[in-house]
């Protein structure tokens, strides 16, 4: 029997160890003392930057600026252009087409945004519209992930007939 004694004895022990920490952590009628009540129950949010909370799509800096020629595409630098290569790049008046393949990593596509400037015939900017890929909901498949995404941003129709080029870039690339 000495031996359930002395297993009973160690559960006694840890028992009082643990209601002695939790008599430390609360007050003394078994309530949060002060110190835990003032500790945060929500979701963290740091304030201390001064920064205004970010507000509807990305934009590419340079969109209204660059004024490509009529019948072409342009290129706007992006967070991400390490990232990727794009593939036959086209504007036929109606809509940009075009490939992108990830190089950064041999990993699935899981969200993708490509940003579209339109530009009427003398160069100025005239609107935008985005493109915005998310895999099918199926789930993983096996093999070889899917690196790459064949993308058309259409123009918007309020800009049919005056668009006469285009840029493009990427403000969102999410990649396994």
């Amino acid at each position: 029997m000495k031996p359930l004694v002395a297993a009973g004895t160690a559960g006694a022990a840890s028992l009082a160890l643990v209601a002695g920490l939790w008599l430390a952590v609360s007050g003394s009628d078994g309530s949060p003392s002060a110190d835990a009540a003032s500790l945060p129950t929500g979701p963290v949010v740091n304030t201390s930057l001064g920064l205004p909370t970010p507000t509807g799509d990305p934009e590419l800096p340079g969109i209204r600026g660059l004024a490509p020629a009529s019948g072409t595409v342009g290129r706007l630098a992006g967070p991400f252009d390490d990232r990727f290569v794009t593939r036959g790049v086209t504007f036929d008046g109606r809509a940009l087409h075009g490939s992108l393949t990830v190089t950064s990593d041999v990993s699935e596509i899981l969200a993708l945004q490509v940003l579209a400037g339109f530009y009427d015939a003398d160069g100025r900017f005239v609107g935008q519209a985005r493109w915005d890929f998310r895999p099918p909901e199926e789930g993983h498949e096996e093999g070889h992930p899917d690196e790459s995404v064949d993308f058309v941003v259409e123009v918007p129709a309020k800009l049919r007939g005056r668009a006469a080029a285009a840029s493009y870039g990427v403000t969102n690339l999410v990649n396994e």
